[in-house]
């Protein structure tokens, strides 16, 4: 099964999540569906937020909430 964070980097394989891809026991493994799932519910709980707080993390971390 393959990491959402498997990419290949200059022809050889690399990790987006790590700075040395190293597959076996990562904490950070899931794949791209479950990657797809966690960040569907992120945007719903930053959404759930009031707009104060929303224009905030938007402006903090470069996002498009709105």
């Amino acid at each position: 099964m393959k990491c959402f964070a498997d990419v290949g980097v200059k022809g050889a394989k690399g990790c987006a999540a790590l700075i040395k891809k190293q597959c076996d026991n990562c904490p950070f493994f899931k794949t791209v569906e479950q990657k797809r799932i966690d960040d569907m519910k992120i945007f719903e709980r930053l959404n759930s937020l009031d707009n104060v707080t929303k224009m905030h993390i938007s402006e903090k971390y470069n996002l498009r909430l709105y």
